[in-house]
Protein backbone atom coordinates (compact mmCIF):
# COMPACT_ATOMS: atom_id res chain seq x y z
CA UNK A 1 0.00 0.00 0.00
CA UNK A 2 1.02 3.83 -1.00
CA UNK A 3 -0.41 7.06 1.13
CA UNK A 4 0.23 9.63 -1.23
CA UNK A 5 0.16 13.32 0.58
CA UNK A 6 1.20 17.30 -0.33
CA UNK A 7 1.88 19.31 2.80
CA UNK A 8 4.64 21.52 4.10
CA UNK A 9 7.34 21.23 6.89
CA UNK A 10 8.18 24.48 9.21
CA UNK A 11 12.00 25.14 8.69
CA UNK A 12 13.30 28.58 10.51
CA UNK A 13 10.60 30.83 9.25
CA UNK A 14 10.09 29.04 6.06
CA UNK A 15 7.08 27.00 5.20
CA UNK A 16 9.08 24.14 2.56
CA UNK A 17 6.46 22.34 0.42
CA UNK A 18 6.55 18.58 0.18
CA UNK A 19 5.09 15.49 -1.66
CA UNK A 20 5.56 12.15 -0.07
CA UNK A 21 4.96 8.52 -1.23
CA UNK A 22 4.81 6.56 1.97
CA UNK A 23 5.16 2.44 0.69
CA UNK A 24 4.61 -0.07 2.96
CA UNK A 25 7.27 -2.09 4.12
CA UNK A 26 10.27 -0.13 1.82
CA UNK A 27 13.63 -0.73 2.70
CA UNK A 28 14.39 2.76 1.75
CA UNK A 29 13.63 6.48 2.22
CA UNK A 30 14.41 8.44 -0.67
CA UNK A 31 14.84 12.07 -0.49
CA UNK A 32 14.83 14.02 -4.05
CA UNK A 33 16.67 17.60 -4.37
CA UNK A 34 16.06 19.84 -7.04
CA UNK A 35 18.94 22.29 -8.49
CA UNK A 36 19.04 26.14 -8.05
CA UNK A 37 17.00 26.60 -11.70
CA UNK A 38 14.55 23.61 -11.26
CA UNK A 39 11.63 23.00 -8.58
CA UNK A 40 10.47 19.47 -7.66
CA UNK A 41 8.13 19.55 -10.40
CA UNK A 42 10.24 19.68 -13.42
CA UNK A 43 10.30 16.84 -15.71
CA UNK A 44 13.76 14.21 -14.23
CA UNK A 45 12.30 15.36 -10.63
CA UNK A 46 9.04 14.14 -11.30
CA UNK A 47 10.23 10.95 -13.42
CA UNK A 48 12.38 10.08 -10.53
CA UNK A 49 9.07 10.69 -8.18
CA UNK A 50 6.85 8.47 -10.34
CA UNK A 51 10.17 5.64 -10.68
CA UNK A 52 11.08 5.33 -7.19
CA UNK A 53 7.44 5.77 -5.42
CA UNK A 54 6.76 2.31 -7.48
CA UNK A 55 9.11 0.39 -5.19
CA UNK A 56 10.40 2.53 -2.10
CA UNK A 57 9.25 5.89 0.06
CA UNK A 58 9.44 8.88 -1.21
CA UNK A 59 9.71 12.50 -0.61
CA UNK A 60 10.20 15.42 -2.94
CA UNK A 61 10.56 19.23 -1.66
CA UNK A 62 11.33 22.56 -2.72
CA UNK A 63 13.63 24.28 -1.29
CA UNK A 64 12.58 27.81 -0.10
CA UNK A 65 14.94 29.54 -2.57
CA UNK A 66 12.23 28.41 -5.24
CA UNK A 67 10.78 32.01 -6.85
CA UNK A 68 12.83 34.07 -4.57
CA UNK A 69 16.17 35.93 -5.84
CA UNK A 70 19.77 34.77 -6.88
CA UNK A 71 20.83 35.88 -3.36
CA UNK A 72 18.49 33.71 -1.24
CA UNK A 73 19.66 30.36 -3.92
CA UNK A 74 23.02 30.77 -2.90
CA UNK A 75 22.13 30.65 1.39
CA UNK A 76 23.45 27.62 1.39
CA UNK A 77 23.18 26.46 5.43
CA UNK A 78 19.97 27.41 5.00
CA UNK A 79 19.23 24.80 1.74
CA UNK A 80 21.54 22.35 3.70
CA UNK A 81 19.11 22.84 6.96
CA UNK A 82 16.28 22.29 4.85
CA UNK A 83 17.44 19.38 2.95
CA UNK A 84 18.61 17.65 7.16
CA UNK A 85 14.39 18.96 7.96
CA UNK A 86 13.34 16.75 4.94
CA UNK A 87 15.59 13.76 6.22
CA UNK A 88 13.92 13.42 9.72
CA UNK A 89 10.59 13.67 8.59
CA UNK A 90 11.07 10.58 6.93
CA UNK A 91 12.45 9.20 10.59
CA UNK A 92 16.21 9.36 9.76
CA UNK A 93 16.81 5.68 8.59
CA UNK A 94 17.87 4.01 5.47
CA UNK A 95 17.90 6.98 3.75
CA UNK A 96 19.32 7.50 0.11
CA UNK A 97 19.57 11.38 -1.11
CA UNK A 98 18.89 11.92 -4.89
CA UNK A 99 20.01 15.77 -5.88
CA UNK A 100 20.30 17.78 -9.08
CA UNK A 101 23.17 20.40 -9.83
CA UNK A 102 22.80 22.16 -6.16
CA UNK A 103 20.74 19.85 -4.64
CA UNK A 104 23.56 17.48 -5.60
CA UNK A 105 26.32 19.20 -4.08
CA UNK A 106 24.67 19.93 -0.68
CA UNK A 107 23.52 16.30 -0.66
CA UNK A 108 27.46 14.86 -0.69
CA UNK A 109 27.35 16.88 2.82
CA UNK A 110 24.90 14.61 4.18
CA UNK A 111 26.95 11.13 3.04
CA UNK A 112 27.87 9.08 5.32
CA UNK A 113 25.96 10.85 8.37
CA UNK A 114 25.08 7.88 10.09
CA UNK A 115 23.28 9.57 12.49
CA UNK A 116 21.19 10.87 9.95
CA UNK A 117 20.83 7.19 8.80
CA UNK A 118 22.12 8.08 5.09
CA UNK A 119 23.07 4.86 3.68
CA UNK A 120 24.18 6.57 0.56
CA UNK A 121 24.19 9.60 -2.08
CA UNK A 122 23.59 10.21 -5.98
CA UNK A 123 24.65 13.13 -7.40
CA UNK A 124 23.29 14.56 -10.70
CA UNK A 125 25.31 17.00 -12.71
CA UNK A 126 27.21 17.80 -9.58
CA UNK A 127 28.41 21.44 -10.33
CA UNK A 128 32.04 20.53 -10.08
CA UNK A 129 33.37 24.55 -11.84
CA UNK A 130 31.82 27.53 -13.61
CA UNK A 131 30.30 27.26 -16.46
CA UNK A 132 32.65 26.09 -19.34
CA UNK A 133 35.97 27.17 -17.16
CA UNK A 134 36.93 24.23 -16.21
CA UNK A 135 40.24 25.11 -14.47
CA UNK A 136 38.02 27.91 -12.05
CA UNK A 137 36.81 25.39 -9.28
CA UNK A 138 33.28 26.52 -7.84
CA UNK A 139 34.76 29.14 -5.41
CA UNK A 140 31.98 28.92 -3.00
CA UNK A 141 31.45 24.70 -3.38
CA UNK A 142 34.09 23.06 -1.07
CA UNK A 143 34.95 19.05 -2.43
CA UNK A 144 37.09 18.81 0.98
CA UNK A 145 34.65 16.34 2.01
CA UNK A 146 34.78 13.64 -0.66
CA UNK A 147 38.57 13.05 -0.53
CA UNK A 148 39.59 9.80 0.12
CA UNK A 149 36.63 8.25 -1.76
CA UNK A 150 35.11 6.91 1.76
CA UNK A 151 31.31 8.43 1.28
CA UNK A 152 28.98 6.04 -0.22
CA UNK A 153 28.25 8.64 -3.19
CA UNK A 154 27.93 8.52 -7.09
CA UNK A 155 27.93 11.11 -9.45
CA UNK A 156 25.75 10.97 -13.10
CA UNK A 157 27.16 13.44 -15.38
CA UNK A 158 26.30 14.21 -18.77
CA UNK A 159 29.32 13.80 -21.46
CA UNK A 160 29.08 17.42 -22.20
CA UNK A 161 27.88 19.25 -18.94
CA UNK A 162 29.41 22.75 -19.19
CA UNK A 163 30.12 22.52 -15.37
CA UNK A 164 32.35 18.97 -15.11
CA UNK A 165 34.87 18.20 -17.83
CA UNK A 166 34.52 14.27 -17.48
CA UNK A 167 37.74 14.23 -19.51
CA UNK A 168 39.64 15.79 -16.85
CA UNK A 169 38.25 15.00 -13.75
CA UNK A 170 40.93 16.44 -10.35
CA UNK A 171 42.09 13.37 -8.95
CA UNK A 172 39.91 13.86 -5.47
CA UNK A 173 37.01 12.14 -7.33
CA UNK A 174 39.20 9.21 -9.09
CA UNK A 175 38.08 6.49 -6.50
CA UNK A 176 33.99 7.50 -7.07
CA UNK A 177 31.93 5.83 -9.32
CA UNK A 178 30.96 8.19 -12.06
CA UNK A 179 28.50 7.42 -14.16
CA UNK A 180 28.60 9.35 -17.58
CA UNK A 181 25.37 9.91 -19.80
CA UNK A 182 26.74 10.45 -23.86
CA UNK A 183 25.35 12.98 -25.42
CA UNK A 184 23.99 15.00 -22.94
CA UNK A 185 24.76 18.68 -21.15
CA UNK A 186 24.21 19.75 -17.47
CA UNK A 187 20.60 19.67 -17.94
CA UNK A 188 20.83 16.22 -20.02
CA UNK A 189 19.98 17.87 -23.25
CA UNK A 190 21.16 16.37 -26.44
CA UNK A 191 23.98 18.58 -27.86
CA UNK A 192 23.66 16.98 -31.35
CA UNK A 193 21.19 14.78 -32.99
CA UNK A 194 20.10 11.36 -32.22
CA UNK A 195 18.59 11.13 -29.12
CA UNK A 196 16.19 13.30 -27.41
CA UNK A 197 15.96 15.15 -23.75
CA UNK A 198 12.98 12.90 -22.76
CA UNK A 199 15.48 9.72 -23.67
CA UNK A 200 18.13 11.57 -21.85
CA UNK A 201 16.18 11.58 -18.85
CA UNK A 202 14.71 7.77 -19.04
CA UNK A 203 18.44 6.88 -19.41
CA UNK A 204 19.13 9.28 -15.41
CA UNK A 205 16.26 7.32 -14.47
CA UNK A 206 17.03 3.85 -15.24
CA UNK A 207 21.00 4.51 -13.39
CA UNK A 208 19.23 6.42 -10.30
CA UNK A 209 17.24 2.91 -9.89
CA UNK A 210 20.36 0.63 -10.46
CA UNK A 211 22.53 2.65 -8.02
CA UNK A 212 19.13 3.12 -5.17
CA UNK A 213 18.91 -0.59 -5.38
CA UNK A 214 22.94 -1.31 -4.45
CA UNK A 215 22.27 1.17 -1.32
CA UNK A 216 19.15 -1.06 -0.58
CA UNK A 217 21.25 -4.02 -0.70
CA UNK A 218 23.50 -3.05 1.81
Amino acid sequence: MVIETEGSIKVGDKNIEIDTAIREGSKLNIILAHGSSIDMHYSLMQKLFDALSAEYSVLRFNFSFVGGTDEQKMDFDKSKGELEACIRHMGSKDVVIVGKSLGGYIATLFAGRKDLGVKGVISMGYPMHEMNRPNDIRHEFSHKHLEGASLPVEFIIGDSDPMWNVKDTPPIFANYAIHVVPNANHSYNPVKPGVTKEENEEKVVNLVKQIVAKFANK
